[in-house]
């Protein structure tokens, strides 16, 4: 009904809360929006999701992958809603700082515009208080009318742009195919302990220190 009530509203974009209304603290999605700077091409877009994706699994995480019908990508990490939101929050900025550090070059997590110049910027934001996330399926307002659609990781691999998917086009392409998402609730994964992380990043210094000796 509510969304009947939106269309009627002439709402475009629906952007949706990572909890449910009955648990509005406890988060049960975690989602990192990959958002590129203009001068970051698509290739290396599509290759850095396929990058945090291989970091979660690292991190026993599964994740699933939606472009947003603009320039860049949500990938959706669905989690038991057992910790609050800022744990998620807290466990998310710690997953954008260690892409960041491995590969300053690439990525950043920094606000300012000025810092994201030629780098994607890992948005760990959306998952805070107050914030949300385009929802899947959802249009945009813009003028070819792109749609948030979710894909499967092969799709990623072969898909040209990630505003490909229009109103003209997504209906056709979601009648053609599975459901890229067919499993996405059958996933049961928690948050692992801010130590994995630790030991990520201890991990990358020593490196870091045997290449300087």
């Amino acid at each position: 009904e509510a969304l009947t009530e939106l269309v009627q509203l002439g709402v475009l974009e629906i952007h949706v809360w990572g909890a449910k209304v009955t648990r509005l603290l406890y988060p049960d999605v975690l989602v990192f929006d990959l958002d590129p700077d203009p001068t970051v091409k698509w290739p290396q877009v599509r290759d850095a999701a396929l990058e945090v994706k291989d970091t979660l699994e690292s991190l026993g995480l599964e994740s699933f992958i939606k472009v947003t019908g603009g320039k860049g990508v949500h990938l959706h990490v669905p989690i038991e809603p057992d910790v609050r939101i800022d744990r998620a929050k807290e466990f998310t900025k710690a997953v954008a700082q260690l892409l960041m550090r491995q590969h300053p070059e690439r990525y950043t997590s920094e606000l300012p515009k000025a810092k994201r110049k030629g780098k994607i910027f890992v948005d760990y934001l959306r998952n805070g208080w107050g914030s949300t996330a385009i929802c899947a399926y959802s249009l945009r307002a813009k003028p070819t009318g792109p749609v948030a659609l979710p894909i499967t990781w092969r799709e990623l691999k072969r898909l040209r742009s990630p505003d490909s998917f229009t109103i003209k086009n997504a209906a056709k392409r979601i009648r053609a195919s599975e459901d890229p998402w067919a499993d996405y609730f059958k996933v049961t994964q928690r948050i692992p302990n801010m130590g994995a992380l630790d030991d990520r990043l201890d991990m990358r210094r020593s490196k870091t220190r045997s290449k300087n000796i």
